[in-house]
């Protein structure tokens, strides 16, 4: 604790903690700061936690076009668990030999957001990453497997179709569509 003071929250601490507030804000309530002050007094956050939330990127997405239309949703999902079982030659392509045929792999994750329209659902992945300039390419080669995945898993959990899939970038205030 005494060393965690001294150093600050580390990128991933503080993603964490993006996340956690986005779970659980109350998107009717647009006091975000009051928000997280009572998240603090019951200790769901520390004051370190809440002093690494940029309240300005969450305004900003707030209001983005991604984020009114995520506001305007009467169906609302956030930190959806899932698993999914994957043939083996899915994930490992190189091992197609004897020891893989026909032996699957579970893969787990959780969902940050996902929100329906009427046409279908809307899959949403937060991401806190440092964007380097001109680097959202970069982002998007690095999470597109994921984001797939996501919607493959959201497709089987619901029985329904993921029309859209956005990555949001809250350093750089992005939207990435995959």
């Amino acid at each position: 604790m005494f060393l965690t003071k001294q150093r600050g929250l580390s990128p991933a601490e503080a993603g964490t903690a993006m996340h956690f507030v986005m779970q659980h804000l109350d998107f009717a309530n647009s006091n975000y700061a009051e928000q997280i002050e009572a998240m603090i007094e019951r200790e769901l956050l520390t004051q370190q936690q809440a002093d690494s939330i940029n309240l300005d990127q969450i305004r900003q997405f707030f209001e983005s076009p991604l984020g009114l239309r995520l506001i305007s949703s009467d169906n609302v999902h956030r930190e959806v668990p899932f698993q999914i079982e994957l043939p083996c030659h899915e994930l490992y392509p190189d091992l197609l030999d004897e020891n893989c045929k026909g032996e699957t792999l579970l893969l787990q994750g959780v969902i940050d957001c996902y929100f329906e329209e009427g046409d279908g659902i809307v899959l949403l992945d937060y991401k806190t990453d440092y964007v380097p300039e001109e680097g959202t390419e970069l982002i998007r080669d690095r999470y597109r497997v994921q984001i797939n995945y996501y919607a493959r898993a959201l497709e089987l959990l619901t029985r329904k179709q993921v029309k859209e899939k956005y990555i949001y970038l809250f350093s750089i205030g992005e939207t990435l569509e995959f």
